[in-house]
């Protein structure tokens, strides 16, 4: 064969692997960018005991936004069967910044909360007399979605998404590399592999990053407390912690060998470990008011631990 001619299975191996990620990043962009708020209710069964020669009852209900993003106007009524009167209704947040505002009617409860942010959660208890039914019925809604009962498939299930594409991805260059045995292909499909992730990373962080414009970091960490999800692949808050930031770079709440202290370099939130390396870097998304991890590979958590994508969101807005 002449040495002239060009490889044409390594070129189409490439080409191949080429259409392969940039397909699995635009699905990961679609999914990480479109984000949404998803109102999760569950009532309970009415549980009634007799108090003296009145028949009494307690139910409760809960709510939560399982979504990624705020949930607006959020609206939680409930219909009282007949032959029921409430007599107490106790509702308990996550947060003490979540604020309500009540409206009973003879046959109904109303409860309106401006805003529900992802995570967060409020509990209901009704405490009932003339009657064991309880509440007949209850509906949830807020601006541009309606509440549900049943959990779906893709609950909790973004940082699985993201580590399937990665895993098929990964499965699909590894196959190759060993079907084709080449020292130089394996270089550079690796490096395609990493060059097409840190452009998606890179289309995210412009995308959540408009209208930062003037933003002081510091004075939004001096004056608020966030959430941080260390380890983000794990759903829930198994894996996160509350964060509280003093002057001077002082970690006030949160602080460990990895969380040592923090500081502000040029756009970005930087904190640092025991030992003074850089352990997270993270830039500010205004429209979320939240904070997202870069992945530079520079850092500790992605250099020693390997965990991506972590991120803080607020947790109450508190002055310090």
């Amino acid at each position: 064969m002449d040495s002239s001619s060009p490889n044409w299975t390594q070129i189409i191996v490439t080409a191949a692997i080429t259409t392969l990620l940039s397909v699995a990043g635009s699905i990961f962009y679609f999914h990480y960018t479109e984000r949404s708020p998803d109102l999760y209710y569950e009532i309970f069964p009415a549980a009634s005991f007799s108090k003296g020669d009145v028949e009494v009852g307690i139910q409760t209900a809960t709510i939560q936004n399982v979504g990624d993003k705020e949930a607006d106007d959020v609206q939680v009524y409930f219909e009282i069967a007949e032959n029921t009167a409430v007599q107490d209704l106790k509702v308990e947040t996550s947060s003490p910044a979540i604020r309500s505002k009540i409206t009973r009617e003879a046959k109904s409860i109303e409860i309106v909360f401006p805003r529900l942010n992802p995570a967060e959660s409020v509990r209901f208890s009704l405490l009932f007399e003339k009657g064991k039914a309880g509440v007949s019925q209850i509906s949830v809604r807020a601006k541009g979605v309606n509440g549900r009962t049943g959990l779906k498939e893709s609950d909790d299930l973004m940082p699985q998404f993201l580590a399937s594409v990665t895993a098929v991805v990964g499965a699909a260059v590894g196959i190759l590399i060993t079907f084709l045995s080449r020292s130089s292909l394996e270089l550079g499909l690796s490096n395609l592999f990493f060059k097409q992730r840190k452009v998606v990373d890179e289309e995210l962080r412009q995308v959540r990053t408009r209208g930062n414009d003037e933003v002081d970091l510091a004075e939004l960490l001096l004056n608020n407390r966030y959430r941080l999800y260390f380890n983000p692949a794990v759903p829930g808050n198994a894996k996160s912690k509350i964060m509280a930031f003093g002057k001077g770079g002082q970690i006030l709440e949160g602080r460990n060998r990895n969380e040592n202290s923090w500081r502000i370099t040029g756009e970005f939130l930087e904190l640092v470990d025991s030992e003074g390396a850089v352990h997270s870097r993270f830039y500010y998304s205004a429209n979320n008011q939240s904070f997202y991890h870069t992945n530079d590979p520079d850092t500790g958590s992605i250099r020693k631990h390997n965990i991506r994508d972590q991120y803080m969101i607020p947790e109450a807005h508190v002055g310090v």
